[in-house]
């Protein structure tokens, strides 16, 4: 674990601090004083340790500092087996939009099945719709008991060898994860054929989210429509969409940006693709309104049920 001066994604130097977070819990501290790569002691006291928060001043992206490495995730993330099922029901409304996105984009007219990588997929459950046209493989750093027609590859990018090219490569919920998620960017591409497309999916960190964080083993990238912009651009590809909008999910409910990038030698976009700066996201009062309703207390459901409760007690309702 490193502290850094330059910004992961474009690498400028100008990097404003919005805050400082400091770990006193001691099963944290235990933790990360088991780092192999602790390299930075005046981060590190008997009693606490200091995470920062940094903003790019060049790209727009926010992130924690100082940074795992790949040694870290290692301990962080220890691969095993898990035999588990996929839940098919409910992450299906989740699979099925992330279906309809890419065959939007991807209108395929090969002689061949073609192959779809699901970066950090965990069990599967995004490639269901594609497993009757699809070729479909999966990476992701805990190894899961996976459908059939699913092949696993392993852990992340460096177990990539470049033999097997594909056409789509999609990865949702992971960048905001990874140390170096340029680096990942880039090495996916590497192993996408020419003019395939990469689908990305990210919270909308550079909200709230980094103001309060209850771990620093969890979300390390906050990212914004400018910052994942910048990200794809950096990378060569051709940003064909991009989108910030209002997820309702049983489990994480909120806003997330989804964007598309096509690998081709012509990356001039035909029209430019207009995104929300950082700051211009982070100020911005309606995104606001709908996280009120992620309170138990003000969930429409909890409102409703309450107040049928309160029918029956007054004898309005049998």
């Amino acid at each position: 674990m490193r502290l850094v001066n330059n910004c992961p994604i474009c690498d400028s130097e100008k990097l404003k601090r919005l805050k400082q977070h400091i770990f006193r819990n001691q099963n944290i501290i235990n933790y990360l004083s088991m780092l192999q790569s602790m390299s930075n002691e005046s981060l590190m006291s008997k009693n606490e340790f200091k995470f920062y928060i940094n903003h790019c001043q060049k790209c727009g992206f926010i992130f924690l500092n100082p940074r795992f490495s790949e040694e870290d995730y290692k301990i962080i993330f220890k691969t095993e087996v898990i035999n588990k099922n996929i839940d098919v029901e409910r992450y299906f409304i989740r699979a099925i939009r992330g279906y309809k996105l890419i065959s939007k984009y991807f209108k395929h007219k090969l002689p061949y099945k073609p192959k779809i990588l699901d970066y950090g997929g965990v069990s599967g459950y995004l490639l269901n719709p594609f497993l009757k046209n699809y070729d479909c493989y999966l990476m992701d750093y805990k190894k899961y008991a996976l459908p059939k027609g699913i092949r696993y590859l392993g852990r992340n990018t460096d177990d990539l060898n470049g033999k097997i090219k594909f056409n789509i490569i999609f990865s949702i919920r992971v960048l905001e994860h990874v140390n170096d998620p340029k680096k990942v960017i880039k090495d996916l591409i590497l192993n996408l054929n020419q003019n395939g497309i990469i689908y990305v999916q990210v919270p909308l960190g550079c909200l709230n989210e980094w103001k309060s964080i209850a771990t620093p083993f969890r979300h390390i990238n906050f990212f914004s429509e400018e910052s994942i912009y910048n990200l794809f651009k950096v990378s060569d590809l051709k940003i064909i969409h991009l989108k910030t909008a209002f997820q309702l999910s049983k489990e994480a409910p909120g806003w997330k940006l989804d964007i598309i990038g096509i690998k081709t030698l012509k990356n001039k976009e035909k029209k430019k693709i207009k995104y929300k700066s950082t700051n211009q996201q982070r100020k911005r009062i309606f995104y606001y309104i709908p996280l009120i309703f992620r309170k138990k207390t003000l969930n429409p459901q909890n409102i409703k049920k309450k107040f049928k409760n309160i029918l029956k007690k007054l004898k309005i309702l049998n």
